[in-house]
């Protein structure tokens, strides 16, 4: 009975799964970005107040990295979204046409960073005091001077701020550059 027994003790040993219990691994170290954060940012296409149309989401980048104590926390030329909020043609009248963008976000490895605070307001040439004094002279000229269309050209550079606090890890953002190479 003794054999048995023993035989039955391993039996049962060997039919108990076997656990073991690793060591808890830290958690990856990360960075915060604070809210109100300003960034710099550049437009990626020219935009114009008689060709945009409100709700038109337009590309932005980084255009200089984001540094915290001479680390890259976010580096140039990463890629976000804009969004243009009002656009109004130059109207006879001398009335100067109106373009008011917003900059909606950037990513950053897959994950945006929502950006804003950056209501962009580019007035086109305003001239009113021309059409004015046109029609001093002659009174039906004043409705044939047009303002000045708004318009914002390509590269041009603005500042936004981060609209929430982001958690990111410190290995960085890692973007794909359109020639195949990684940006970090």
């Amino acid at each position: 009975m003794g054999v048995f027994a023993l035989l039955s003790g391993v039996a049962q040993v060997v039919a108990e799964p076997m656990i073991q219990t690793l060591p808890s691994l830290p958690p990856p170290p990360v960075v915060v970005i604070a809210k109100d954060t300003l960034l710099t940012l550049q437009l990626d296409r020219a935009l114009a107040s008689d060709l945009s149309k409100p709700g038109e989401r337009f590309p932005i980048s980084l255009s200089e990295p984001l540094l915290r104590d001479g680390a890259v926390i976010l580096p140039a030329g990463l890629t976000g979204e804009g969004e243009v909020i009002h656009a109004a043609k130059a109207g006879w009248g001398g009335k100067p046409g109106e373009l008011i963008i917003n900059a909606r976000f950037l990513t950053c490895g897959g994950q945006r960073v929502p950006i804003g605070k950056l209501r962009f307001f580019a007035p086109g040439e305003n001239r009113v005091g021309q059409a004015f004094a046109a029609s001093m002279v002659l009174t039906p000229a004043m409705f044939f001077i047009s303002g000045g269309n708004a318009a914002l050209p390509l590269g041009a550079k603005m500042q936004a701020r981060v609209t929430a606090d982001v958690t990111l890890p410190t290995q960085g953002c890692r973007t794909t550059e359109p020639n195949g190479g990684v940006n970090q």
